[in-house]
Parts: C-alpha cells; structure tokens; sequence
C-alpha cells in the first residue's frame, strides 16, 4: 500500500520477481475493498504512512472470521536500514516490522519469518487448542465459494487432487535434498489451494510448512510435512464424497 507510484512500482516489481502475486492499493480504503476480495499473506506500507489501524483492525477481523490460523504481518518501508524487524509496543493495530526502502525478496522473508517466529512464541499456550478448533472441511463455504455450481466444484475437486498427487511427493524430495526454496513455494501454492477450498487446518500446516521452510529448519519441516500429509489423507474423502453429491 503506498500513495507513490513510483515506489509501489518499485516494491510490486521486486515482490513480483520472486514469484509473488500482489495486490497494489494507494489507500486504507482501497486495502479494505481488497481485503474482502482476496487472502493475504504480508502487507507492505509505503513510507511515510500513518499508523492503519482501521485497516489492520480489519484485517484481524477477517482472519478470525475465517478462522485463519496464520496472522498476516504488516511491514512499512524505511528510509533507515533496519538493524532487525522491530514490535510495537502500542497494541493491537501497529506496525510488525520495518523493511529498508530498497529490501529485496530476501529482506522480506527474514522479516516476515522473525514475526512468525516471534508470534508463535507468545502463543504457544494456546496453539493446541486453536489448532484442534480448526476445521478439516467446510463444504456450505465452499459451495458458496463456487456460487454452488457443481460443475465448478467437481472442477476445482479434481484439480486440486490430481495436484496434491504431484506435490507432496515433490516437497518430500525437495526436503530430502534440502531445497528450502523449493520445499516453500510448493508449501505457498497448496496452501492457497486450501484455502479456497476451505480446509482450514490442512491451510495452517501448509503455512507452518511455508515458514519453516524459509527458516531451513528441517527437523520443523519433516514434522509438519508428515501432518499435512495426514491432513490431506482425512481430507481427499469429504472432498470425493462431496463431489459425488454435485456430480450431474
């Protein structure tokens, strides 16, 4: 999000690069309109920019609304070059971290993942519980998700089946040979699979994948690899027998 578009330019190209889709705003109030159009993974602020907490507060509506285990991080850009990602201490509604004004992809995923890190320590008390909250299937949102065409659904079932046939087996080897790059972009593309889907608690594995893979914490990335396998095994059978409900 950023008033510049010079700079938003700048920032969309780099993100671009690394194989990112992004979604470019001037404003709190187009980000807000975006938000009910799409997930997203971080926000980035251009600077100067003023404190959103509108924004940010919405943000964290939706994601509880959803039921989204992961908590999207909101980054600014500065004009210094930070010497590590800083948090507020002000609440709910702040700035996560601080980008220099000419990060690079790199820059962003040490960011993002010292804020994945950092949250996952403060609640760590309560991860269990909130995993076990999670859904393994939500069908009536996904049906509202196709517009309950069935066709559609059928469509995106077996897509997604025949996907996940080749991407587990292709994170499992990028583990192996210790292709931490790798190993996330797969974690990153199911995990928007799922999402859409609506299978909430595979999706939170997927982004524990995704993190653990851009730290190159292996052990992690073993461990949570083998419960999104386990996730998608519970999950293929609700998945088959809702499309034979919709198949004509």
């Amino acid at each position: 999000m950023d008033a510049d578009p010079k700079r938003m330019e700048r920032v969309t190209s780099v993100l671009a690069a690394a194989g990112h889709s992004v979604v470019s705003v001037s404003s709190p109030e187009e980000a807000e309109e975006a938000l009910e159009i799409v997930k997203v993974d971080v926000v980035v602020f251009g600077s100067p920019h003023p404190e959103p907490v509108s924004f940010v507060h919405r943000l964290r509506e939706l994601e509880k609304a959803q039921k989204h285990a992961f908590r999207a991080p909101v980054l600014a850009l500065s004009h210094e070059v930070p010497v590590s990602p800083g948090w507020s201490s002000s609440g709910p509604g702040v700035i996560d971290g601080y980008l220099a004004e000419g990060f690079g992809p790199e820059a962003l995923l040490r960011v993002c993942d010292f804020i994945a890190r950092s949250t996952a320590a403060r609640s760590k008390t309560t991860e269990s519980a909130g995993q076990a909250s999670l859904p393994v299937f939500e069908p009536e949102k996904f049906r509202q998700q196709v517009a309950y065409d069935p066709a559609l659904a059928a469509e995106i079932i077996d897509l997604f089946l025949e996907e996940r046939s080749i991407e587990l087996p292709e994170m499992q080897t990028a583990l192996e040979q210790g292709d931490f790059r790798q190993l996330s972009q797969i974690a990153h593309t199911i995990k928007g699979s799922l999402s859409s889907l609506h299978a909430m608690l595979a999706r939170h594995h997927a982004q524990e994948l995704e993190t653990a893979a851009m730290a190159k914490d292996g052990e992690s990335c073993g461990r949570i690899l083998s419960q999104l396998a386990s996730d998608l095994e519970t999950l293929e059978p609700l998945l088959l027998n809702l499309r034979d409900q919709v198949e004509p």
